[in-house]
C-alpha cells in the first residue's frame, strides 16, 4: 500500500490539455484497498474528479519487488494526412527543466531515444508546410509511441531554396512562371480555384511530347458531371501548366514555344521554366532542377492540398487515360493517400506483393480448343529460373470486353515486369496461337519468347481482338512459350496491359 503514491496517471481532457496526477488512497474504495493486502493480480478502480480508471496491479512480497531502472525506448512518430512518414521535425524531451534528449525525426518519421522510465514532457517543433495542433506531450512509464499527425499548411508566397529537391508526397512550395501571353502563373493562386495542378515538362523537339499533347488537349476539353449534377469541363477544375526547361542560353526560346503552342492547338498554359536570367537560375532554381527532371515528358500532379500526389515519366497517348486521371482529383471525396516506397532490385525493378494463382484457374480461363478438337492442356507457371525471378510479377485471371482473360498484374506499377510460361508439344507444321487485346503506353511491350528467345512483341492499342500466330514448329518437340510484359517508368492509368485469351494449337 505504501507504493500506491508512486503510481502516476495521465488524463487527456476534451480541451486537449493533459494532466498528470499521483494516485493516493483517497481515490480507491476501501474494498479495493483490502485487495492490495493479498499477493496476486487484482483489478481496482481509481476515481479522480469525473474520471474513472481500472488498473490491474500485481502484488508481491516486499523482498520480491525489483525496481526497474534500465532505460527503455521512447519514440515520437510524425505523419501527414496521407499517411506519409515525415522527417526533419525537431523533438525535445524534458524532465522538469532539464533537457534529457533531443533531435530530428528520421526518414521513417521517427525520433527515438532510450531513457529511464519516467513521465517526460515532450516538445515538438513544426516546419514549412505543416501545422501542428499540439506541440506539447507527456510520456507514460512504458514508452508508448507518441503519434503526431501533421496538418498541411499553405506555402503560398514561400519559395523553395536552391538546394531543395522534391519527391512523391512532399508539400509543394510556391512558384511563379510566365506564360506565352505574358501572364504570371502562381501555384497557390491556381489552387484557390482548381482541384489539382498538373505540371507537364516538355520541349519542342521531344517526339514523345509531340505524340502526347493531342490526347491531353482532347481530354482537357471534355466534360464530366460534378457533385452538384452540373456538366462542366475538366479545365474548369484542373489546371495544366506545360513547362519548357529553357536552360539559360541553350534551349527553346519563348518565340519557339509560342509557335509550337499555336501549331499544336494547346488549350492550357505554356511557360518557360524561368526567364533565362542566369542570376535567377542560380538563386531561384528552375522547377526542372527541383524535380530532377531528366526524361521527357514528365508529369507532376499537385493535389488540392498542395501535395505532390503523382510523378510520372513518359507519354500518355490515350484520351481516356487522361480523363481517368482527372477523375481522381475532381472527385468530391478525394483524399490523398501515400503509397510509400517500394522495394526494387539493382536494375530498379519493383518487387511484387502478390503471387500467382493456381495454374488450374488460368487454364480454365484461357485454354482453348485445338484444331483437332482437343483441349489445350498446357499449364501456366511463374518465373522460376531467371536471376531476378523474385521481381517477376504474376499474371492474373480477369474479364475484359466480355471475355475471360489473363493479364499482367503489374499494369499500374512503374519499372516492373510480369512473366508467365506454358509448355506444349508441337508437331512440325503446328502453330502456337492466342487472341489478345493490347492497350499499352508507347514504351510498354509484351514480349513472347520461344525457348527463351524473343519471337515477337505486342504493344499499342488494338482496334479489336486480334490473333497472334506466335510460332510455327519446324520439327516435333516440346516448346516453352513465355509472356513477359515490361512496364517502364511511364505515367499510366486505366487499361495499361495486354489481355490474353483462347490459347490453342492450329495448323497452317
Amino acid at each position: 500500500l505504501d507504493k500506491i503514491d508512486d503510481i502516476k496517471i495521465k488524463i487527456e481532457k476534451s480541451d486537449d490539455s493533459v494532466e498528470v496526477v499521483n494516485v493516493d488512497k483517497s481515490m480507491i474504495s476501501s474494498s479495493d484497498l483490502d485487495k492490495l493486502n493479498t499477493e496476486g493480480s487484482h483489478k481496482i478502480i481509481v476515481k479522480y474528479q469525473d474520471y474513472e480508471l481500472e488498473l490491474t496491479l500485481n502484488i508481491k512480497k516486499p523482498d520480491e519487488v525489483i525496481e526497474k531502472k534500465d532505460p527503455i525506448p521512447y519514440s515520437v512518430y510524425f505523419e501527414d494526412i496521407a499517411g506519409k512518414p515525415l522527417s526533419g521535425f525537431y523533438v525535445t524531451f524534458y524532465l522538469g527543466d532539464d533537457r534529457v534528449a533531443e533531435g530530428y525525426s528520421n526518414n521513417e518519421g521517427l525520433f527515438k531515444t532510450d531513457l529511464v522510465p519516467n513521465i517526460y514532457e515532450v516538445i515538438v517543433e513544426g516546419k514549412d508546410g505543416y501545422y501542428l495542433n499540439q506541440e506539447k506531450f507527456t510520456t507514460d512509464l512504458i514508452g508508448s509511441v507518441i503519434e503526431v499527425e501533421c496538418e498541411l499548411g499553405s506555402l503560398a508566397g514561400v519559395t523553395a531554396d536552391q538546394y531543395h529537391s522534391y519527391s512523391l508526397g512532399d508539400v509543394m512550395y510556391d512558384f511563379t512562371v510566365v506564360d506565352t501571353e505574358g501572364n504570371e502563373i502562381t501555384l497557390y493562386d491556381l489552387l484557390e480555384t482548381k482541384k489539382a495542378v498538373i505540371l507537364n515538362f516538355w520541349y519542342t523537339t521531344c517526339s514523345a511530347c509531340y505524340y502526347e499533347f493531342p490526347y491531353m488537349v482532347e481530354a482537357y476539353d471534355k466534360t464530366y458531371v460534378n457533385a452538384d449534377g452540373e456538366t462542366v469541363k475538366y479545365s474548369d477544375d484542373i489546371a495544366i501548366v506545360a513547362i519548357n526547361p529553357g536552360i539559360a542560353g541553350d534551349g527553346d526560346t519563348m518565340e519557339e514555344i509560342t509557335e509550337f503552342k499555336e501549331s499544336m492547338g494547346l488549350n492550357f498554359s505554356v511557360c518557360l521554366d524561368y526567364d533565362f536570367d542566369e542570376s535567377n537560375l542560380l538563386m531561384e532554381p528552375a522547377l526542372t532542377t527541383l524535380f530532377g527532371v531528366n526524361a521527357y515528358p514528365t508529369t507532376i500532379i499537385i493535389d488540392q492540398y498542395g501535395l505532390i500526389a503523382d510523378i510520372g515519366i513518359g507519354a500518355v497517348t490515350a484520351t481516356d487515360k487522361w480523363t481517368q486521371t482527372f477523375d481522381v482529383y475532381v472527385d468530391e471525396d478525394y483524399v490523398p493517400v501515400y503509397t510509400g516506397d517500394v522495394e526494387t532490385d539493382e536494375n530498379g525493378f519493383v518487387k511484387p506483393d502478390i503471387v500467382q494463382e493456381d495454374s488450374s484457374l488460368l487454364e480454365e480461363a484461357i485454354n482453348g480448343t485445338n484444331y483437332d478438337g482437343s483441349h489445350y492442356s498446357g499449364s501456366w507457371t511463374p518465373e522460376e529460373k531467371a536471376k531476378d525471378k523474385d521481381y517477376s510479377w504474376p499474371w492474373v485471371v480477369d474479364e475484359y470486353k466480355g471475355k475471360s482473360v489473363i493479364r499482367p498484374s503489374n499494369k499500374d506499377v512503374h519499372s516492373s515486369f510480369a512473366t508467365v510460361y506454358t509448355t506444349v508439344y508441337l508437331k512440325a507444321g503446328e502453330v502456337f496461337t492466342f487472341n489478345y487485346f493490347s492497350s499499352t503506353e508507347e514504351y510498354d511491350k509484351l514480349y513472347v519468347t520461344v525457348n527463351s528467345i524473343i519471337g515477337t512483341y505486342i504493344g499499342g492499342v488494338s482496334p479489336d481482338w486480334e490473333s497472334s500466330y506466335a510460332f510455327v514448329a519446324i520439327e516435333d518437340g516440346d516448346y516453352e512459350f513465355g509472356f513477359c510484359y515490361l512496364k517502364d517508368q511511364s505515367y499510366s492509368h486505366g487499361d495499361d496491359a495486354v489481355y490474353i485469351t483462347n490459347v490453342r494449337v492450329v495448323t497452317i
